[in-house]
Parts: C-alpha cells; structure tokens; sequence
C-alpha cells in the first residue's frame, strides 16, 4: 500500500474554527479570548490586554479611528481595536509566520475592516509620510529598531496619538542579570538629527532563527534609556505623555508603555 505522507496538510472531520489555530499548533505565543472557546497552548494575553484599555482611556476612544498598527505579532491587539470599534485598521507584519497567523485571526473573528499588510512598517512609514491617522500602536516594537528614534520620527509624521509598550535599557538593572548583562555593548551616546539620546545595542545572537525568536529585521538593535524614549517623544513635539505597566524585572528585560499625544 503507497504511504499516504500528506496527513500534516489535510484536516479530516467538519470544518471548524479551531482547525484554523491548529495550523499553528504549538507555535502560538498568545491565548484566544475566553470568549471564543478556542485554543492555541499560548499564554501572552494581547487578545485580553489591559495596556490597550489603558491606552484608550489615556488617548481617548478608539471608536471610529482610523488606526495604524506596527508589527501585530498574532492579531491579538487588532482584535482588541476591532471590539473597541475602530473605523479602520492598517496592520502591518514582517515575519511569514506571524502575518499567516494574522489571517487566521481575521478569518476567525472576521474582521473585515482589519487589513494586514506583510513588510517593513518603516518602509510604509517612510512612504506615506501625508497619510494621516487618527492613532498609531506600537507594541513590541521599538526595542528591535536599529535606529529606535527614527521610527519615532516616522510616526510622529503621521500622527498625533501614540501607544507604545517597549523594553528600555537600565543599566543598573541590566548590569545585575547575567543571562542579560553580556548581550548588551557598554551604554553610547547618539545623534539623530539635532536629538542627542543613550542606548545600548543589544545582539539576537543564538535567538536568531528559534521558534522563540520573534525580534526585528537586523540582528542587532538599539535599546534606548527610558529618559531617552521619553525625551524623544517630547523632541517630536508630544507634549502630553503618561507612563503606567512600568517593569524593571520583566522576564525579558526593563519594560513600560507610554501613551503620547499632541
């Protein structure tokens, strides 16, 4: 009898939802809202985040925005703007993997006015610089920038309120965790344009190309200071600026989220 090797490709039994997360079983890094009965083994809560709450309470409502969002991992926080009823979402995904788990999402909870794009956001940003939005998010993102503040520049060109969650550099907290401490060059100072700001570059070493990794485009990328993040945003013209989630012992290093408006 010819061996049948096309089992991992075809699903057998009726159609259903949970077929969809199955594709990726194992890979998943975040959990389904309670809601939806379904499972993927993750344990991030983007689908149930209370950052993005936050950030709504601090930037105003979501409702009827046009929302561009940067690097959505596994959808989870485009679903949360969908609930929240968000007019339209550009989302915006560079790794394969990540983007085909968007549409999964999509497809999942059909969110029809959520369009997921695969590339480089900076890219999009660089060219569509007129092209307004009413916020931008920013999650999980800024700490894999080479060049951290001309993202933030970037954005600040097409917007006027800004999310973001980030890892920071804290060099006395950093200094003192070992699986951290030799990953990351001696603290520098920066130019960009006439912002002078502290960082220190961190190298994806032997992360590049796990299943774990799930970091940014070069392999190595620059951590601001959180004096320097914060002074960024006010550089760009973001006068109103409110900090909270602050974890300096966070599994993966330093942590905040920042909501800034002008």
């Amino acid at each position: 009898m010819k061996n049948d090797n096309r089992s991992g490709k075809y699903k057998k039994g009726f159609p259903d939802k949970q077929n969809l997360v199955d594709i990726f079983s194992g890979n998943w890094f975040c959990r389904f809202p309670k809601e939806s009965n379904l499972v993927s083994g993750g344990n991030a809560t983007a689908f149930e985040d209370e950052r993005i709450s936050w950030a709504e309470d601090k930037l105003g409502t979501f409702c009827g925005q046009k929302i561009l969002e940067l690097g959505p991992l596994e959808g989870g926080h485009s679903f949360m703007l969908w609930k929240k009823k968000a007019k339209e979402i550009i989302s915006i995904e560079a790794d394969d993997n990540a983007f085909l788990k968007c549409l999964c999402v999509k497809e999942i909870f059909e969110m029809k006015n959520v369009t997921f794009l695969k590339g480089d956001f900076r890219e999009y940003l660089r060219g569509n610089s007129n092209n307004g939005f009413d916020s931008v998010i920013a999650s999980g993102v800024l700490y894999h920038m080479k060049n951290p503040v001309e993202l933030l520049d970037l954005i600040s060109k097409v917007t006027d309120r800004l999310y973001i969650w980030t890892h920071f550099y804290n060099e006395e907290i950093i200094e003192n965790i070992e699986s951290y401490s030799n990953k990351f060059s001696p603290i520098q100072n920066a130019k960009y344009k006439d912002f002078y700001f502290e960082y220190a570059t961190w190298s994806y070493n032997e992360w590049l190309g796990t299943n774990e990794f799930c970091g940014g485009l070069e392999e190595q990328s620059k951590w601001m200071t959180k004096k320097s993040i914060l002074n960024c945003l006010e550089y760009l013209g973001f006068s109103n600026i409110a900090v909270d989630f602050e974890d300096n012992y966070h599994i993966n290093g330093p942590s905040l989220s920042i909501c800034a408006s002008k």
